[in-house]
């Protein structure tokens, strides 16, 4: 019995690179006078077009800002009207209708070169005059307008942001991103409603994440005829965090004057899609590798034309034995083209994605799709690999991993389509000549010592394993452990679910993965048994890893379909997947150890209760609400009573504020609002607070402030959606939210809940393109 392992399609067929327009000049960034600190001016500039925030202080020395609206009149001068905007506290819900903006005054800005300017004011009858400096504390970024600038696959953030899809206009954050520290100016509204501004120096937490302190300051008046530094005041004011979940999207966690909000923003463009990408680095020379599995010897050039082959006008450079090479392009970002000695051509979509060249950065470029991280996800789903398989790589694969292997059988099938990477339908081309290896599934012979039943979901059966893959370079591995039942309802059907452990001896040393998913001993085999499309987790899956909802989702598993033979008998198509476990390759939460309290937990929403309870030590708990609540990790073994007291006291308060309170002041709600989305998309049967709905915490020393809270997640659990149980073939109303069977469920409160309404709107309208586009 052989099957394709494709699961999704890749999207509509386009040419392999747009064209793009460079403007001429671009003064995108944070200025200021270096001889009065103190003030600043942050300028997002997108072609013959500026937003100027000017943040400075009134007559009474209180911050204010103002905005200046500004065409271009000449070479490096652009003049417009400055206004000022008043509008309700940032601490109360945003009303446009309370919004006003009026005209107070003119300014031109004036440019001598990249680095160097002049402020010219008339506003509220005060004329005056400032030079401006770039304000510089680290690797200043390259930024360029671009008609199709590819926003998402941005990785410096300098820019003007403001609430995600343009909800909630006349308020914004510049950012300035220079190395590791992001100097963020949030442009908002005191309790009065007057403009009020706070800065905030931002460094990197980890990943993608920058926090720091949110500062006020206060100083001489804008008009003040000798500005003196010295009367400048900054105190500390609260806190931010930023996470960028792609250079278009991000979350803004803040705490200040006893408000604590989170909102999604995304970047304002003056004429969308078109805008102003800045780049980390402006290096002259492009270095990098081309590989297989291994260098390969090609010549590499800067595809200026877009025609997917070097011209002899375009710089060009060869590979060393390594296949290094070294390419001098000043400036260039587009794609880079790799001939090879073989006689076929490889090619990255761009340098900001990557400077190595590979088979695997060839198919993401002949998708079509602009946003690559969808691009990656694309040709994950065609050629059947696990949802997290890399396809990015910095250096070549490890020799025998699936990655080293697959990347030889796509080269194969690029030589066999002898296909012109611009052409139009190249990538269907080349998906047609994979070789039958990269579309045969897996397969797995399991063999129970004495051929012994698999009756327990507690006792497991020691057994042998054989792994065959003919994507591998070794298609055939043979590993011991041990197998036992799993699962609630789907144990009770004809097709069994089970839980594998693997030994820990040499022949699991030696591999290098497992299936192209990170190597671990533990897994299961999920049957799927009442989702005759096959489809429903794997989809799920999927999404919880992509682009779209990993920032909010810290983890969510991945599988790859196989075929099971047990003891000899065919027991159908299964799902080798990750298993749901605190680990370094899974969950990568702090592990408790025996005296800590604050953090570690996996807990899981389950109205059965089915978890350890030996009269003395229970893991199961009943919240005030009646929510019912297993505690995962620790488990029986490890944890103690006082840490069983701790996190039950923890998950009630945070459902006592949510009930009494109506604040999420202990939950990530970024998590909470990204697992809705998934959950109502799909509409899980299990969602509304029933089964396999997981909530974790990390400990109060994670680096990452929102990890120190109750999050929600990993995804699991989700043959029963999609219409595959009584009412969820109806498309009307909330599913999620929804009272099941008189349930207690916490969305149905946190419907109810602006904060959370404002942001499942608003980071579903920011996800809602890119789905379609799955």
């Amino acid at each position: 019995m052989r099957a394709s392992r494709r699961f999704l399609a890749g999207a509509a067929l386009a040419a392999l690179m747009p064209c793009v327009t460079l403007a001429a000049e671009n003064y995108q960034g944070l200025w200021w006078n270096a001889a009065e600190s103190g003030w600043g001016l942050n300028i997002a500039h997108q072609r013959d077009a500026m937003t100027a925030t000017w943040l400075t202080y009134d007559a009474s020395g209180r911050g204010t800002w103002l905005t200046m609206l500004a065409d271009r009149r000449g070479d490096g001068t652009y003049a417009g009207t400055v206004y000022e905007t008043t509008r309700p506290y940032f601490g109360v819900q945003y009303e446009p209708v309370r919004v006003s903006r009026l005209p107070v005054g003119q300014a031109t800005l004036a440019f001598g070169d990249a680095s160097h300017g002049t402020l010219q004011f008339n506003v509220r009858g005060v004329e005056g005059s400032k030079a401006i400096t770039r304000e510089v504390f680290g690797p200043v970024p390259e930024c360029t307008y671009s008609a199709q600038p590819e926003m998402v696959n941005a990785s410096n953030y300098t820019d003007l942001w403001w609430a995600a899809g343009g909800t909630q206009r006349n308020w914004s954050i510049n950012f300035a991103h220079q190395g590791d520290v992001v100097f963020a100016t949030w442009s908002t509204y005191d309790y009065f409603g007057a403009p009020l501004w706070l800065a905030a120096t931002a460094t990197r937490i980890a990943g993608n994440v920058y926090g720091g302190a949110l500062i006020r300051t206060t100083g001489p008046a804008f008009g003040a005829a000798a500005f003196d530094p010295a009367l400048v005041t900054r105190a500390e004011a609260g806190s931010a965090t930023f996470t960028f979940s792609n250079g278009n999207a991000a979350t803004f966690a803040y705490t200040m004057d006893g408000v604590k909000r989170t909102l999604a923003l995304s970047r304002e463009l003056f004429a969308p899609p078109a805008g102003t990408r800045c780049r980390n680095e402006a290096a002259a020379a492009i270095e990098g590798r081309v590989f297989e599995g291994a260098g390969v010897a090609a010549t590499v050039c800067a595809d200026t034309n877009g025609n997917g082959l070097c011209d002899a006008d375009e710089p060009k450079a060869a590979t060393d034995a390594a296949g290094a090479y070294s390419l001098v392009a000043a400036g260039y970002t587009g794609p880079l083209v790799a001939e090879t000695s073989a006689g076929y051509r490889m090619v990255s979509p761009g340098r900001d994605y990557s400077a190595n060249i590979t088979p695997y950065t060839t198919l993401v470029a002949l998708t079509g799709e602009r946003d690559f991280a969808i691009a990656e996800m694309m040709v994950r789903n065609e050629l059947g690999l696990p949802q997290r398989f890399r396809i990015r790589l910095d250096q070549p694969p490890a020799e025998g991993s699936l990655v080293q292997s697959v990347a030889r059988h796509a080269a194969a099938a690029l030589q066999a389509a002898s296909t012109g990477l611009a052409d139009a339908g190249a990538f269907a081309r080349v998906i047609a000549a994979f070789p039958p290896a990269l579309t045969d599934l897996p397969q797995l012979f399991i063999t129970t010592k004495d051929g012994a039943p698999i009756e327990s979901k507690e006792v497991y059966v020691d057994a042998t394993f054989a792994l065959v893959n003919p994507a591998a370079a070794s298609t055939t591995v043979n590993l011991a452990g041990k197998i036992r039942g799993r699962g609630n309802f789907t144990w009770l059907q004809a097709k069994k679910p089970y839980k594998v452990q693997l030994a820990n001896d040499a022949a699991y040393a030696a591999l290098a993965d497992v299936l192209g998913m990170t190597k671990n001993r533990n897994w299961a085999l999920l049957a799927d048994h009442v989702d005759l499309a096959l489809m429903r987790n794997q989809l799920v899956f999927t999404l919880g890893n992509s682009s779209l909802f990993n920032e909010g989702l810290k983890w969510t598993p991945a599988m790859v379909r196989l075929e099971v033979w047990l003891n000899g008998r065919f027991d159908g198509l299964y799902s080798l997947t990750e298993d749901v476990r605190v680990d370094a390759a899974r969950l990568n939460i702090g592990r408790i150890g025996a005296n800590d309290l604050d953090g570690g937990y996996l807990v899981e929403v389950d109205v059965p209760l089915d978890c350890y309870n030996d009269g003395t030590l229970s893991l199961q708990h009943v919240t005030p609400q009646g929510v019912h609540v297993c505690i995962k990790t620790p488990d029986e073994s490890a944890a103690t009573l006082a840490q069983v007291k701790w996190i039950d006291e923890y998950v009630d308060a945070a459902e006592g504020d949510l009930y009494i309170y109506d604040t999420v002041d202990r939950l990530n709600l970024v998590s909470y609002v990204d697992w809705y989305l998934v959950n109502e998309y799909i509409r899980n049967w299990d969602g509304p607070f029933y089964s396999s709905d997981y909530m974790w915490k990390d400990k109060a020393s994670a680096a990452v402030p929102a990890d120190r809270l109750l999050n929600m997640g990993p995804l699991w659990d989700f043959d029963i959606s999609a219409g595959n149980a009584n009412e969820q073939d109806r498309p009307q109303g909330c599913w999620i939210a929804r009272m099941r069977e008189q349930i207690p469920n916490w969305y149905t409160k946190l419907a109810g809940n602006r904060e959370f309404v404002d942001l499942v709107v608003a980071r579903w309208k920011d996800k809602q393109a890119a789905l379609g586009r799955l």
